[in-house]
């Protein structure tokens, strides 16, 4: 019982922000380390629901991925030629660059370290089981988020 009334320090706010930036980065990068972002073939289904990136590759005019905003194809949708050319552009946008997994993990630990020091000022957010608590409750909803966005064509 004593270990878990330990006060987190900056040390521990250091440790935990880096260990929750390693835990995040495959959260976030989990289509493309499972294998899932290949590229689709025209007349099969989707594995996953494949969202343009909100910087480039935007549709337009009267095309189906206009109509439903970011999404090229919905799982389970049989794949068009336009929605494999609109996923094959996306692909170029997939952090799976070693600059931008290292830019995903330098910025999540700077969100993890702000996290942490805000903690500290709080009465019982300046334990090591809170900040353990809160970081791991993020990690989980990230994972929950991805699940999502990969299965279903919903925003």
């Amino acid at each position: 019982m004593a270990t878990w009334r330990r006060r987190a320090g900056k040390r521990a706010g250091l440790v935990l922000s880096l260990a929750f930036a390693a835990l995040l980065i495959p959260i976030v990068t989990a289509e493309v380390w499972l294998g899932i972002s290949k590229t689709l073939v025209v007349g099969e289904r989707a594995p996953v629901t494949v969202r343009l990136p909100h910087v480039g590759a935007v549709p337009t005019g009267d095309s189906p991925a206009a109509s439903r905003a970011r999404i090229a194809v919905a799982r389970g949708d049989r794949v068009s030629p336009e929605a494999a050319r609109l996923t094959q552009v996306a692909q170029a946008y997939r952090h799976g660059k070693p600059g931008a997994l290292t830019a995903l993990f330098v910025a999540f630990s700077l969100i993890g370290i702000l996290l942490t020091a805000y903690l500290r000022t709080l009465p019982r957010g300046a334990f090591l089981r809170t900040q353990i608590t809160v970081l791991a409750s993020l990690l989980v909803v990230a994972a929950l988020s991805k699940a999502y966005l990969l299965l279903t064509p919903l925003s």
